[in-house]
């Protein structure tokens, strides 16, 4: 349900556009409620869920390159943020280890209460300053490692990809490392010179690059294994009942390109028993202190959020 706060209302005030999308988000959180009405993924029955950022439905159909069975779902969620909140908020999933790209779930941990049997935050051991982001190999190595030190726990495998930064070669010759926060706003706003027809090249782009990666561990883990998204991606397309254009994922606005995402699912041949046990914390890879708050949103301003 879409919270109208003081701040929110004194903001649409002064900004038409901002007016218009919070009525908008009014609207679907009034008469179009994802987070009541899609796809609750702890209850669905798999052994590995590999999440996709900000992977679109009709993009995943049209470059889908993995053996399975694909379907439609409906997210919870229009972004990360509410994703975990309506996937896992009063969850105690002591069967599931989550292993993730996204700092996201980090800067969501005193709000967010949630309890997994353990969690690896690849973000902070594998992060690439080069691209700006994890690139899919390193995921994927780092999800294996997850699957030989917790065999018999589910795994939640938290790509980046196809979110920004848009790593392959046309994207980078477009853009090259020239994101920070809040690059849909600039988009939206005319700052970031770039067609949308080449902003969605970029974006596919990412998503091919990332699809080998997941073919890898679709060969390698046992049980089975579900291929979706968070969210979507929205490139110009208008949202409803005010017909403004939106880019990116905003939180609440529950738009066809934000929460149709793909379900694709493939069985192995070898299967994967899952037990819960209580959680632990895994020892630290890398000897520095814990990221600062500081160092999680700077990561976070490099995948283009605006904080």
């Amino acid at each position: 349900m879409h919270t109208v706060t003081a701040e929110r209302v004194s903001k649409a005030l002064r900004n038409p556009y901002l007016l218009a999308r919070e009525t908008n988000k009014l609207y679907y959180g009034t008469y179009r409620d994802n987070s009541v009405y899609g796809t609750a993924v702890l209850d669905e029955e798999w052994d590995n869920l590999i999440l996709l950022d900000a992977c679109r439905y009709d993009v995943f159909e049209a470059e889908n390159t993995l053996p399975g069975r694909l379907h439609k779902r409906l997210s919870k969620a229009s972004s990360t943020v509410g994703f975990l909140d309506h996937n896992f908020d009063g969850r105690r999933v002591h069967d599931t280890v989550y292993v993730t790209a996204n700092p996201q779930l980090t800067r969501k941990s005193d709000d967010l209460d949630a309890e997994f049997h353990s969690v690896v935050n690849v973000w902070e051991t594998d992060w690439d300053e080069e691209v700006g982001s994890v690139t899919p190999e390193a995921m994927a190595k780092r999800a294996l490692e997850a699957n030989d030190e917790f065999p018999n726990k589910r795994l939640i495998l938290h790509f980046l990809q196809p979110h920004l930064p848009f790593i392959g070669k046309f994207g980078r010759s477009q853009f090259g490392s020239g994101f920070g926060s809040g690059f849909w706003t600039k988009v939206k706003e005319g700052d970031v010179s770039i067609s949308e027809e080449r902003l969605y090249a970029a974006y596919r782009e990412n998503l091919q690059i990332a699809l080998p990666s997941v073919q890898s561990l679709l060969e390698e883990l046992p049980g089975r294994t579900v291929v979706t998204a968070d969210h979507g991606q929205a490139f110009g397309e208008r949202s409803f009942p005010l017909p403004i254009k939106e880019y990116g994922h905003p939180r609440e606005t529950y738009m066809p390109c934000l929460t149709e995402v793909p379900w694709l699912v493939f069985d192995s041949d070898e299967e994967k028993r899952v037990t819960a046990e209580p959680p632990v914390e895994r020892e630290r890879e890398i000897d520095t202190e814990r990221p600062t708050s500081a160092e999680v949103e700077s990561r976070l301003e490099q995948l283009g959020y605006k904080l």
